[in-house]
């Protein structure tokens, strides 16, 4: 894993806070004012990968994704998610505004 946080110590004065930890932990237990912007960049489901193989340190179960997908989308405030398409977070995210990138 290639670790970004020491490129991030000259951007403190604009207020951005750059979380690496369990996701699903760190949205449950905090404040939310409703004036954040969540991005989340989960691994992928094996479903939609080339190989269908491990690639993380951290995988996720497909029971993880769901629990995430929970999560997100009880919490009031903008979220950006990553992911390529897949039947799962189609049907979790039906309303939600989806851009694909080719």
């Amino acid at each position: 894993m290639i670790d970004f946080s020491s490129k991030w110590d000259n951007y403190n004065e604009i207020d951005i806070e750059l979380i690496q930890a369990d996701a699903v932990a760190y949205l449950k237990s905090y404040n939310f004012t409703g004036n954040e912007l969540i991005y989340c960049d989960p691994p992928y489901l094996r479903e939609t990968r080339k190989k269908h193989k491990a690639l993380y340190k951290y995988e996720y179960t497909y029971e993880q994704h769901i629990e995430l997908l929970k999560v997100i989308k009880s919490l009031p405030c903008m979220v950006m998610i990553s992911g390529y398409k897949s039947p799962l977070y189609t049907k979790a995210l039906e309303g939600w505004n989806t851009y694909s990138f080719e």
